[in-house]
């Protein structure tokens, strides 16, 4: 959905370029990765766990990687959420020191909410 959409305003194509590719990107992404890929794995972590790794990932990109923020947002301690943050290492070899793992997890993430 467009920024601009969500407020009833009307938006153009040339005013929402980013948004757009983002968007389209998101959806495209996942035929695009390898079977047995880190994001997967720690999504299916989570759902046979219970455990919320992908969303604390997801959260921590969304807030530009401010952790006070998203551990705020996600109702924990910074200190949880970087120990979350480090587990997805341990877990699944997901790095989210490596920028293209979090540039994928963006779009991976983002599109699942």
């Amino acid at each position: 959905m467009l920024a601009a959409s969500r407020v009833g305003a009307s938006v153009h194509a040339d005013q929402a370029w980013a948004e757009i590719a983002m968007r389209r990107l998101s959806l495209q992404i996942g035929d695009c990765l390898p079977l047995g890929n880190a994001l997967s794995n720690l999504m299916a972590h989570d759902q046979r766990n219970g455990s919320v790794f992908a969303p604390s990932i997801s959260s921590w990109l969304r807030n530009d990687r401010d952790t006070c923020r998203s551990a705020d947002e996600l109702c924990v301690h910074p200190n949880t959420l970087r120990y979350r943050l480090r587990r997805a290492v341990d877990l699944v070899g997901f790095d989210v020191r490596e920028r293209r793992h979090r540039l994928l997890a963006e779009l991976v993430l983002n599109e699942r909410g």
